[in-house]
């Protein structure tokens, strides 16, 4: 279940993995760590790259070895949060009077998840 939450908030499923794994582990060698998870070396190596991009893992070095550990929890929701109300922010420019092609308003699909394709024939209001 925490995997999938990970992933709506845009984590790949090796992202999820990898810091659910690291929250258990602490700080750890990406070796260990790809141990532990049972994932190739290369692919916990890329991940864990790309999780620290992201903010959500910190690294240092100990004895020639790098460690990588979690970035707290409660840190990941309040950079969210951030998020949330920056969008808010910008989000009335965003809609005030945006069309979509064949006329469909923004408004109109609001309520959905996903702009629905051309094989759709129902109605969007």
């Amino acid at each position: 279940m925490n995997k999938e939450i990970l992933k709506q908030i845009g984590l790949t499923r090796y992202e999820a993995e990898v810091y659910l794994a690291l929250l258990t582990q602490g700080q750890v060698s990406a070796y260990e760590l790809a141990e532990k998870a049972g994932l190739y070396r290369q692919v916990t190596y890329d991940t864990l790259q790309r999780l620290t991009e992201k903010g959500f893992v910190s690294s240092v070095i100990e004895e020639k070895t790098k460690l990588f550990r979690p970035i707290d929890p409660q840190l990941i929701l309040e950079f969210l949060n951030e998020k949330t109300e920056s969008y808010k922010q910008i989000l009335p420019g965003m809609t005030s009077s945006h069309t979509l092609k064949g006329g469909v308003s923004i408004r109109q699909t609001q309520h959905y998840g996903v702009l629905l394709g051309s094989q759709y024939s129902g109605s969007l209001s």
